[in-house]
């Protein structure tokens, strides 16, 4: 028999192989070396959310169940979860109060954030860390 599109779809693994840091950075971003080196074993506390909400508002136990993975409908939200230890948040963020003023775009509805991961060692090495 042949399968449709979305049962193709459902059949994929949604995991993608980790992306390469970076070889080089942008002439206009000098890369800091912290301090502290990110270290996954003191910097992450990863705790999974317990469940998912579908597009429909429905809650859905995470992680999936064989069930779930084959009538799943393909694109969720969750509530915020863990990721950095108390440590882990406390450098990233004084990492990002040096650099929002020297590099913070904005326009009338949001400010950004960009290219923390060419300033900053620590960054970088969270953000391709593959824990």
């Amino acid at each position: 028999s042949r399968r449709t599109g979305a049962e193709t779809t459902m059949s994929r693994k949604f995991v993608a192989d980790a992306l390469s840091p970076p070889n080089m950075n942008p002439v206009e971003f000098k890369m800091d070396l912290e301090d502290v080196p990110f270290d996954p074993r003191r910097h992450l506390q990863y705790e999974p959310p317990t469940h998912v909400k579908t597009l429909d508002f429905k809650d859905v136990p995470f992680p999936y169940s064989p069930e779930i993975q084959r009538n799943f409908p393909g694109i969720a939200y969750t509530r915020p979860f863990r990721l950095l230890s108390d440590e882990g948040t406390r450098i990233l963020k004084s990492i990002v109060m040096r650099y929002k003023d020297a590099h913070l775009k904005q326009n009338e509805r949001n400010k950004c954030l960009r290219g923390l991961g060419y300033l900053s060692k620590w960054v970088r090495d969270f953000t391709f860390n593959p824990e």
